[in-house]
Order: C-alpha cells, then sequence, then structure tokens
C-alpha cells in the first residue's frame, strides 16, 4: 500500500458529495416537503461546536415570509439583483448565531482552565 486510506462504502459517498458540491444560483418555486425541511435542520443543528454551545437559531421563511425577506434585504434593487433564480427559492434558512455563547459556555464552572469562570484562579 503506497500510503492512501482504505476507504469503506460510506466514506466514499460523503467524499463523492463533498467534491460534487456546487453551488446554486437559481431555483425553481416548487416546495420542499416539511419534513425534508426538518430533516435537514437536524443535521445542521449537529454540527460540531466548541463546547457543545451550538450557538445557532435557524429561521425557516416559506411563502409570504419569504417574499417579504427579498423586498427587505433587496428593495429597489430587487429588479436589478444579479442572481433572480435566488428570489425562486422556496424555501430561505436564516442562520443566527449568538457570538457570546462561546465565552458564556467557557466561563462555566466546568471549564476553570479557560478563566473566564469566577472564582480562584486554577
Amino acid at each position: 500500500m503506497t500510503g492512501d486510506r482504505v476507504i469503506d462504502g460510506r466514506l466514499r459517498v460523503l467524499d463523492a458529495l463533498i467534491r460534487s458540491r456546487r453551488m446554486v444560483r437559481n431555483f425553481r418555486d416548487e416546495s420542499v416537503p416539511p419534513d425534508v425541511v426538518d430533516h435537514l435542520l437536524d443535521l445542521a443543528r449537529r454540527a460540531p461546536s466548541a463546547g457543545n454551545t451550538q450557538p445557532w437559531e435557524f429561521l425557516v421563511l416559506t411563502d409570504d415570509a419569504r417574499q417579504r425577506y427579498w423586498a427587505t434585504t433587496l428593495g429597489e434593487r430587487r429588479s436589478s439583483f444579479r442572481w433572480q433564480g435566488l428570489l425562486h427559492a422556496p424555501v430561505l434558512i436564516v442562520v443566527y448565531v449568538r457570538p457570546d455563547a462561546y465565552t458564556a459556555r467557557y466561563a462555566q464552572p466546568d471549564k476553570p482552565s479557560t478563566r473566564l469562570a469566577p472564582g480562584p484562579d486554577p
């Protein structure tokens, strides 16, 4: 063997998916079943995070809320927006991150080495 790792079937599938990933800027205005959106959100929330802080929240926008999002973010520029196909995406998932989540997590008593928690220095 020349140093190449033996990759099992599941890892090969993941490898192929990651390597074939492309940026998509053109969508069809076809509904996405709620169970598919829920499953994708469940996968997203399982992403690793320092101290398992999981500092994210997800806001799912469909229908009128999706249209209001584009009206608010693009305003008068909507008609000249370069990627008109994005406006047809049937679901938008807005990700919010709490920047102070890591500091709050590492200030907990079980993380004394960070020196963010109150009390005596370790």
